[in-house]
């Protein structure tokens, strides 16, 4: 009996959700300024599947999903740039990934922003790694060489504080910054860069991006991706954790449209009027 309802149940549940994909299909799309970008991944059949989100930021509503072939950036260039046009998009809010920068490089005419938790965090790990090992270089050091390691002390503690304040002249400050370690190397063909040739690169990265860290002050949002990574719970991930995984593609394809159209409903959801 158990067996049963579970067939029926997803019978019904399969329609439901071809009834979304037709309905979603003859939705037009409105205006919107500021997407979301996230990828995440399902197993169908035990193999990994990537699936992209595009959400509203603004209103807090999905776009689009889809079911990709890779998280690659001509990939998702392909499958969304005609829709990015479409919809008048001006800034894409997207992970530290390089994909996502590739991405953005492919896009002519979208901004992007970057999620500012997942790059402050990824700044403390390396800053506290500096400021160790710095420390831990003094113990051998010579008079001038210590002079040098509390100046990179000293610089990792004022590069935090830039990217969390995220001040006026972020630019500028970041440039001055990065010109400070100019000096330092290029490591030879397996040799280990130093601490101060990583610095030079990690001040070079933050001031070539120094736009894509305040952005949201310019364009409005609040400078996160959290609407984006709500919506991938909502639509597909808390449900499918409870869940072994899918049979086949159409059918991971339904479930997945199925509750991005719930979502985009202001009204109470109901599968009533999909059956």
């Amino acid at each position: 009996m158990q067996n049963c309802k579970s067939y029926f149940s997803g019978i019904i549940f399969e329609e439901a959700g071809e009834e979304a994909l037709s309905l979603r299909d003859k939705l037009e799309k409105e205006k919107v300024r500021i997407v979301g970008i996230d990828t995440t991944a399902f197993k169908v059949r035990g193999k990994k599947l990537t699936v992209a989100f595009l959400t509203d930021l603004i209103r807090g509503k999905p776009i689009e999903i889809d079911i990709m072939e890779s998280r690659k950036a001509r990939t998702l260039k392909r499958k969304f740039q005609k829709l990015l046009q479409d919809l008048g998009a001006e800034v894409i809010v997207t992970d530290d990934a390089e994909e996502m920068e590739n991405l953005r490089d492919a896009l002519p005419g979208i901004r992007r922003g970057i999620p500012l938790a997942h790059l402050r965090k990824t700044v403390a790990l390396r800053i506290r790694e500096f400021a160790n090992k710095a420390e831990k270089m003094k113990d051998k050091a010579n008079k001038k060489e210590k002079e040098i390691l509390q100046d990179l002390i000293r610089d990792v503690k004022s590069l935090r504080e830039l990217v969390k304040k995220l001040p006026e002249g972020l630019e500028e400050e970041l440039r001055i910054l990065h010109l400070r370690y100019s000096f330092a190397h290029i490591p030879k063909k397996g040799e280990k860069a130093d601490i101060f040739y990583r610095m030079r690169m990690l001040t070079l990265r933050l001031w070539q991006r120094a736009d894509e860290l305040d952005l949201y002050k310019k364009v409005g949002g609040d400078g996160t991706n959290n609407t984006t990574e709500r919506l991938i719970g909502l639509c597909g991930k808390i449900r499918y954790k409870q869940m072994r995984g899918f049979k086949s593609k159409e059918s991971h394809n339904r479930f997945l449209k199925l509750n991005t159209y719930l979502q985009e409903q202001d009204k109470e959801i109901d599968l009533a009027h999909l059956l």
